[in-house]
């Protein structure tokens, strides 16, 4: 969006009224669009557990619920959008049925997480009386490559598998991109974890 640059005296308010009568109205309608985006953001809520939840997500982070409320615009764009993005990545399955091991495939070695509802992934804590993490990545030099002592939480849960960043140090990356600390995400069968400078495969 370019708008030209004025040096007369109504330049400073946009317009002799004090309006912005200088930008075109096709630009008013874009700074409109962007506003009521806005505002529509903000009044997401999943229609099953009533819980607030961000635009672009797939599933509904508290719950598990597919079913978003199709009639909102900024649902529709997020969701569009992660489908696009996720297009492009090696991503597979979603849903498991029944619990299924998850595989960490990390150098070409293979480890099997424990079945677990909730599992912690990172290495060992050498401070006396920290808790421990259930998946300790210690064999893979985690420590020398920037993996935090609990790093990352995986849930399943409604047969889907979701994980966290804890707030490492060194930050948690989905398929190349980057993952925010506390926010959820599903993980899906051949997705790639990066877990500081550590990269694994994960498979169901």
């Amino acid at each position: 969006m370019h708008i030209e640059a004025d040096t007369g005296p109504e330049s400073a308010a946009g317009g002799a009224d004090g309006t912005m009568s200088s930008v075109s109205a096709e630009e008013r309608a874009i700074l409109e669009e962007a506003r009521l985006r806005l505002v529509a953001a903000q009044q997401l809520r999943c229609p099953h557990c009533q819980q607030m939840y961000l635009p672009g997500a797939v599933a509904c982070p508290h719950c598990g619920n597919l079913s978003f409320d199709s009639g909102k615009t900024t649902n529709f764009y997020g969701v569009l959008k992660e489908f696009i993005a996720f297009r492009k990545l090696p991503v597979g399955q979603a849903f498991a049925a029944v619990l299924r091991p998850i595989v960490f495939e990390i150098d070409g070695a293979h480890l099997e997480l424990p079945i677990a509802t909730t599992l912690v992934v990172g290495r060992l804590s050498k401070v006396p009386g920290d808790p421990q993490s259930d998946v300790i990545l210690d064999a893979f030099n985690a420590e020398a490559l920037g993996v935090s002592r609990r790093h990352i939480k995986i849930v399943r849960k409604h047969n889907l598998t979701y994980f966290s960043d804890m707030g490492s140090k060194n930050g948690t990356f989905l398929n190349a991109c980057p993952v925010p600390g506390g926010s959820q995400r599903i993980l899906r069968d051949r997705d790639e974890l990066r877990l500081g400078h550590l990269k694994l495969k994960v498979g169901f």
